[in-house]
């Protein structure tokens, strides 16, 4: 239950982090004169980073330990969100938001939970501790 804490206050954090941005993203885009057809597919490039991300990531993951890749995964995805009300081209816009949506998503929600369940007791430890 320690654990639990942690973990929900960590995983609110972020997804409300990533919802935000969701909120204020079409905003700059139109500050930037996109179209709202260009909008709209510029959204669309945030889950499908998300969704062509899935299996590499989830084949690194498997091989690398979660907490320096959950670090390495926040990083890039903070420094993509940081250089993003600088990009004035929708196409480098694109890529941060392709960068920000994968990693954020992929690699630091993944890892905070692989790191909740990897270092959660197993019920059998926790019955005989009594």
């Amino acid at each position: 239950m320690r654990r639990a804490v942690p973990y929900a206050v960590a995983q609110s954090l972020v997804v409300g982090f990533q919802w935000l941005s969701m909120l204020f993203l079409p905003l700059h885009f139109k500050a930037l004169g996109v179209s709202d057809t260009g909008v709209g597919v510029l959204i669309s490039v945030f889950s499908l980073s998300t969704l062509l991300l899935v299996l590499p990531l989830g084949i690194l993951s498997d091989r690398l330990p979660p907490r320096p890749m959950m670090a390495a995964g926040a990083a890039v995805s903070g420094a993509a969100y940081m250089l993003a009300p600088g990009v004035q081209s929708v196409g480098w816009m694109a890529l941060v938001v392709a960068v920000a949506g994968g990693l954020m998503l992929l690699v630091f929600r993944r890892r905070l939970r692989a790191i909740f369940m990897i270092e959660r007791p197993e019920p059998a430890a926790i019955a005989r501790r009594g």
